[in-house]
Order: C-alpha cells, then sequence, then structure tokens
C-alpha cells in the first residue's frame, strides 16, 4: 500500500466524521469589503442558535463520563 493511502487512511481515523473541504474562491472587491466587515463586527447570534448550543453543551456535559462508541 503506497505511503499517501496509509497517511489519508490514518487522517480519516484521526479526524473520525469530520471533514474540512478547502477551496480556493475568488471574490469581488464589493464581496470582500462586506466579508471582511462580517468578520470583524458579527452580527449577534439568533435565539434559537443560542438555544442549540446551550442543548449541545447539557448534552456533551451529561456524556462526560460515559466511555466513546469505538
Amino acid at each position: 500500500m503506497p505511503a499517501t493511502m496509509r497517511a489519508t487512511k490514518e487522517k480519516k481515523r484521526r479526524l473520525g466524521t469530520t471533514r474540512v473541504v478547502v477551496e480556493r474562491i475568488i471574490l469581488s472587491e464589493r464581496d470582500t469589503e462586506r466579508i471582511l466587515k462580517i468578520l470583524a463586527s458579527p452580527p449577534e447570534p439568533p435565539p434559537a442558535l443560542l438555544a442549540a448550543a446551550k442543548r449541545r453543551h447539557s448534552r456533551s456535559q451529561a456524556n462526560a463520563g460515559s466511555v466513546p462508541p469505538p
């Protein structure tokens, strides 16, 4: 088995279900300015997002002592 395939399988094993997608995109000047403005001063999260984050945090705390699946 080539070394590159082993490295890929090892990365997949370490990442689990997480996938990283990196693509190069080209933005117009207007869009670039808009994105930079949003990154510098992000909008407040909506209530539904805050509620979901709290639920997830509660679940992770409840499962902290459990054994992860193989």
